[in-house]
């Protein structure tokens, strides 16, 4: 449940610091145990994930080539509107074109 009317999503039952030495540290250990350094990679690997899912290709960090510069633009600003974060945010966890392909 979010607190109040931010976008907080700290259970409201626990300050900053009693959720970051709790429950935030124990799912950051939680993803270390199995190999993923942090959250900021959790969201980074969703974002490639439904980058594919709208353009129907791999992000381009991922290998994928830029076939519809449309379709890539709208997927790409289409993410940081759900995601909440900046399209600069967005295209450094998707990517630029490493090559372009014609379609």
């Amino acid at each position: 449940m979010a607190q109040q009317s931010g976008r907080n999503l700290i259970p409201v039952m626990f300050s900053w610091e009693e959720w970051r030495e709790g429950g935030l540290r124990d799912g950051r250990e939680a993803l270390q145990k199995q190999g993923i350094a942090g959250y900021d990679d959790l969201r980074a690997a969703y974002i490639c994930e439904r980058y594919e899912t709208m353009t129907s290709h791999p992000a381009p960090v991922l290998g994928g080539l830029i076939t519809n510069r449309d379709k890539d633009r709208e997927a790409r600003e289409r993410i940081s509107q759900e995601q909440g974060i900046a399209l600069e945010s967005v295209n450094a966890c998707i990517g630029g074109a490493r090559q372009e392909q014609n379609s």
